[in-house]
């Protein structure tokens, strides 16, 4: 009627929320629209009640004997959609219901051969968490992962959200007259890669080779065929 209202009233040791008012479709029929429980509270299992609301009194309406509603916590979007395999990339997940007092929480990394977490981390609310991606190292080359949550050995539910793993030089090895041995992470054996030896405007490539996912050689050009002897910058296309 016009003077009441009905709702229904989420109730656990951690808080109570109240759905948005709801009118009968029938005599026999009433839908409640669930509340974003995740916002503020962590997932839990509740109590729920039908109640009925006038300007007098908030009358709670006779039914079973306290039926249960479990909210689960979910995790919906990520800050970040790429990183190096070296690790580092600072990753915030958006999220539903996380448990604020738990510190166990990963960031997952997988492909249909391998799997990664991050360090353990606490959310900083039931709607955010932070970690950083763990060094893809040695463990394979570089490309797409699966992007997951879990809190402890549990995986939270989520998008399926891909994550781009790229390879990295991180240093030069040695030099000989034909070719540079570079060191790094996540090369692949089957990519061909391209050196560019440049100086201003003056550039040469030549092939890349990896030998491993941390091992790779670039053979040095014919530079003196073209361009006088100069101290050049060398790029790898990865």
């Amino acid at each position: 009627s016009g003077t009441s209202s009905y709702y229904c009233r989420f109730t656990a040791a951690v808080g109570t929320i109240d759905s948005t008012p709801a009118q009968p479709l029938s005599s026999t029929l009433l839908y409640c629209v669930i509340p974003n429980w995740g916002a503020t509270l962590p997932a839990t299992v509740t109590t729920y009640s039908l109640r009925r609301s006038t300007f007098a009194m908030d009358i709670v309406v006779s039914g079973p004997a306290s039926p249960s509603f479990t909210f689960t916590q979910v995790w919906s979007n990520s800050s970040a959609t790429e990183g190096p395999a070296t690790g580092g990339t600072s990753i915030e997940l958006t999220a539903a219901g996380l448990v604020v007092t738990e510190q166990q929480y990963y960031c997952t990394f997988t492909t249909p051969t391998l799997s990664l977490k991050s360090l353990p981390v606490q959310p900083e609310s039931t709607v955010r968490v932070r970690c950083l991606s763990p060094e893809w190292g040695h463990l394979g080359p570089a490309g797409p992962v699966t992007l997951g949550l879990q809190q402890r050995d549990l995986a939270v539910p989520g998008p399926v959200f891909s994550f781009m793993i790229h390879a990295v030089v991180t240093g030069m090895a040695s030099s000989l007259p034909t070719s540079i041995a570079l060191v790094g992470s996540a090369f692949s054996t089957a990519v061909q890669y391209t050196c560019s030896f440049a100086i201003g405007s003056a550039v040469m490539t030549s092939a890349g080779t990896a030998s491993s996912t941390s091992a790779m050689t670039c053979a040095i050009p014919d530079w003196g065929s073209q361009y006088p002897a100069a101290e050049t910058t060398l790029l790898v296309k990865l």
